[in-house]
C-alpha cells in the first residue's frame, strides 16, 4: 500500500515538473516578486529620522499634576516611547504584541502622593521579547525620579515650617508648589549624568519590513497558490475520468487520495524550501534563528493549505471553477493574512478579524522566526492553530470527496 501511494505521489510530481513553464510559476516568478518587494518596503522602512524608542501604551486616568510630571519622565526617556490611549485599547494592543508595556496612572494618583500616600503604579509587560524589561526598567526610573521630587518638596517644606509654621494651609500649599518646581528644574540638570551611544545597526526590529517581511509574505503567498492548486488537479481528474479509472485498479480509494495528497504537500515543501535557501543565502534573511521552529511552522501550514484546497475540489464542479476558487482564496488569504504587509500597522479591529484565517497564523509563525528569534516553544500555538485548520479541511475534504 506505502509502495502505491509513493508511487501515485511521485507519478504526480513528475508530470507536474514534465512542463518546462512550470518552472515560472513554481520559482522564477516567487523568488521575483520577493527581491522586488523587498527592496520596495525595506526602502520605505529606512527612515532614519523615525522614533525606534520601545513603544509603551500609557494610560492616564488621573490627570494631576504628578501625573503630568510622570508622564513628562516617561516623555524624556530615551528607551521607551510613551503612546497616550484608552485602557481598552491598551490591552488590545498589548495583546497585538503593538506596544512592549502598558502603563496605567489610576484616579488620586497625584492627589495621594501629593498627600504624602504610597500609590502603586500597575504596569502590564508583554511576554514576546527582552524588549518588554527594558520597558520595565524605564518606567521604574520615571517612578524613581518623580519619587525624588516628591520627596524633595515634601522635606523643603518640613524644614521650611520647622523654623516658622505658615499662616494657612493655602501659604503651605503653595510653598509646596514652589519647592516641587525647584526640585524638577534640578532633576532636568543633575550634577551625574551619563552619556548614552546606541549601535548603528540595532537588534532586529519586532515588525517585519524589507526582505524580512517579503521573503516569508511570498512564500505564504505562492505557497498558498501552489497547495491549494491540487484543487484545480484533482477536479480535472474528475471531470476526464483519471480518477475513475484509478478506482478499477487493485488500489484503495483511500491510497489514491494520500497519494494525490502527498505529492501536493511535497510540491509544496520544495517550493517553500527553495525560498527559504533563497531568502537565507541570496537575501540574507535570519531564516536560521531555530531550523527547528522554521520547519514545523512550513509544514503547518504546508498541511493546512493543502487541507484547504482538497475541500475546494469537494465545492466546485468544473476545472475552471476551481481555478477561479484557487485565485480568489490566494489573493484574499495572502494580504488579509499579513503576507503582504505586516498586521501590526493595521488598527487592532482588522487583526482581530484576521485572526480566523490560516496565512495569518502561518505569518505570525514565520515573523516569530524571522523577527524576534523565537524557537519550537514560541511557535507551538501558531503551529497548534495550523494543525487544526488542516484537521477540519481534511475532515470535510474527505468526507465530501467525490471520484466521479
Amino acid at each position: 500500500m506505502m509502495r502505491q501511494l509513493l508511487a501515485i505521489a511521485v507519478n504526480d510530481l513528475r508530470v507536474e515538473f514534465s512542463s518546462r513553464s512550470v518552472w515560472i510559476s513554481f520559482v522564477i516568478l516567487p523568488l521575483l516578486f520577493t527581491a522586488i518587494i523587498g527592496v520596495a518596503t525595506g526602502s520605505a522602512g529606512s527612515d532614519t529620522d523615525a522614533d525606534d524608542r520601545i513603544p509603551i501604551a500609557l494610560v492616564n486616568q488621573d490627570g494631576g499634576p504628578v501625573a503630568a510630571a510622570f508622564a513628562e519622565a516617561l516623555a524624556n526617556s530615551e528607551v521607551v516611547r510613551p503612546e497616550p490611549n484608552e485602557e481598552a485599547q491598551a490591552l488590545a494592543e498589548l495583546e497585538a504584541a503593538m506596544v512592549e508595556a502598558m502603563v496605567v496612572l489610576p484616579q488620586g494618583f497625584s492627589e495621594g502622593l501629593l498627600a504624602g500616600e504610597s500609590v502603586e503604579i500597575p504596569l502590564h509587560l508583554s511576554p514576546t521579547d527582552n524588549s518588554s524589561l527594558a520597558a520595565r526598567e524605564a518606567v521604574l526610573a520615571a517612578a524613581s525620579r518623580v519619587s525624588r521630587e516628591l520627596l524633595a518638596a515634601r522635606f523643603s517644606v518640613e524644614e521650611a515650617e520647622a523654623l516658622r509654621p505658615f499662616v494657612d494651609e493655602e501659604e503651605r500649599d503653595a510653598y509646596y508648589s514652589e519647592a516641587l518646581d525647584l526640585a524638577e528644574q534640578a532633576a532636568d540638570s543633575p550634577p551625574l549624568q551619563v552619556k548614552t551611544t546606541q549601535a548603528a545597526e540595532s537588534a532586529t526590529p519586532r515588525i517585519a519590513t524589507g526582505f524580512s517581511q517579503s521573503s516569508p509574505g511570498q512564500l505564504v503567498t505562492w505557497g498558498l497558490a501552489t497547495l491549494l492548486s491540487g484543487a484545480v488537479l484533482l477536479v480535472s481528474e474528475r471531470t476526464m475520468g483519471t480518477l475513475r479509472r484509478l478506482v478499477t485498479m487493485p488500489t484503495g480509494k483511500g491510497v489514491i487520495l494520500a497519494g494525490k495528497i502527498l505529492g501536493r504537500f511535497t510540491l509544496g515543501v520544495i517550493q517553500m524550501a527553495i525560498m527559504i535557501v533563497f531568502g537565507q543565502l541570496i537575501l540574507g534573511v535570519n531564516w536560521g534563528n531555530s531550523p527547528a521552529a522554521m520547519a514545523m511552522v512550513a509544514l503547518s501550514f504546508g498541511l493546512a493549505a493543502t487541507a484547504f484546497g482538497i475541500f475546494i475540489a469537494t465545492v466546485v464542479r468544473t476545472e475552471n471553477q476551481a481555478d477561479g476558487m484557487v485565485t480568489l482564496a490566494t489573493f484574499l488569504l495572502a494580504p488579509l493574512g499579513g503576507a503582504w504587509f505586516p498586521l501590526e500597522i493595521t488598527p487592532v479591529s482588522f487583526q482581530t478579524v484576521a485572526q480566523v484565517l490560516p496565512t495569518t497564523w502561518a505569518m505570525r509563525g514565520f515573523t516569530d522566526v524571522i523577527v524576534r528569534g523565537q524557537g519550537p516553544q514560541g511557535v507551538l500555538l501558531e503551529c497548534a492553530v495550523l494543525l487544526g485548520f488542516a484537521t477540519v479541511f481534511f475532515a470535510l475534504g474527505i468526507w465530501r470527496f467525490k471520484y466521479e
